[in-house]
This record gives C-alpha cells, structure tokens and sequence, in this order.
C-alpha cells in the first residue's frame, strides 16, 4: 500500500473533485437559459444554451440538439475550456508519476502545479469569452452549467497550495538526506 502524505491526499481528492464538478458544467446544456416569459411568447425558440448544445422549445416539446455557434467568442471558449479538461487530466497523469517515480518528485511536482495554474487561467479566460459574446448576453441569462464550470477552480487552487507544500516537503528531506550521507572522497593513486 501506498504510504501517501496528507498533502498529498488532498491534492488528488481536490483536483477529482474539481474535474468530475467542471465536466458535468462543461457537457450540460445550461450555460444560458431565456427568461420564462421571454420563451413563453414564441412558439419556436432557444430556451437553454451550453457550450455544444442548444435546446429549442417548439410548443410543448423541448429538443436539445448539437451545434456550433459561429461567433468566435464561442469558439474560444469551447476551446479553452477543453484545454481545462486536458489539464485536469494532465494533472492526475503528474501525479500518477510523482508516486511511480519518486526521485524525480520536485520536479514532476513543479510540472503538477503548472498544469493546476493552466487549468485556472483556461476556465478563467474561456468564460470571460463565454460572457462577452453580446447577441447570447442579450437575451439569455447565465446559468447553473456556467456556475459551476467556473466555481470549479475553486478546487485546483486550493490543491495547488498543497501541492506547493507537497513539494516544499519532498525538497526538505531530499536536501536533508544528502546532508546525512557521508561524503565519498576519491583516493587518487599515483
């Protein structure tokens, strides 16, 4: 059995946590919903948005089929917040080699918190996209989906700072164990 720290364990219960809550926002198709009234009036229209569905309301019945938005605001987000999902998985990919190679650890560490800071900056800037794009903010309001996506960084900060403590320790004791060892002097025969 693995001997894994506190740090540690947080930081992977953290990162699980912040990808399976900023998945379900990323696939749902409710990043933006009409106003009920708004939908009520018409017989054919958009009632929610999400990054790659849309939902129509004809009559009584609501289909939900794919698209893609032809604004590149729309674009943008979509991609960058793949890139999110990436990252949460590049992520979990570090930390698997952080415990199969632990002689490399400060380093795969640094790598870890590089993906965590990607992961940040690309849910950030991939809904700053999603909010700018006007002819949806018009008419639509921001929903549930959206929250969620972007309340998901909340998890990959907090476990970027144990990863970051996870690291301070592992470079601790790996400069505190080469202290330790005795130095080897060569013996230069003439």
């Amino acid at each position: 059995m693995l001997n894994l720290s506190r740090n540690l364990k947080l930081s992977i219960a953290l990162i699980v946590t912040g990808c399976v809550i900023h998945f379900i926002g990323f696939v749902s198709p409710y990043w933006n919903i009409i106003p009920d009234t708004e939908a009520l009036e018409s017989t054919e229209s958009a009632v929610r948005l999400g990054l790659w569905t849309v939902c129509i309301r004809r009559g009584k019945k609501i289909n939900c089929v794919q698209y893609d938005h032809s604004l590149s605001q729309s674009k943008a987000a979509k991609g960058l917040e793949t890139l999110s999902v990436i990252f949460y998985l590049l992520s979990l990919l570090s930390f698997w080699l952080y415990l199969r190679h632990p002689v490399y650890g400060g380093d795969i560490l640094l790598v870890c918190m590089i993906f965590i800071i990607l992961i940040v900056e690309t849910t950030a800037v991939g809904a700053l996209c999603w909010v700018t794009m006007s002819d949806i903010q018009k008419r639509y309001v921001l929903s549930w989906a959206f929250g969620l996506t972007v309340g998901s960084v909340i998890f990959p900060v907090i476990a970027g700072w144990f990863v970051s403590q996870e690291r301070s320790s592992f470079i601790q004791q790996h400069r505190r164990s080469s202290l330790e060892q005795p130095e080897k002097k060569e013996i230069l025969l003439h």
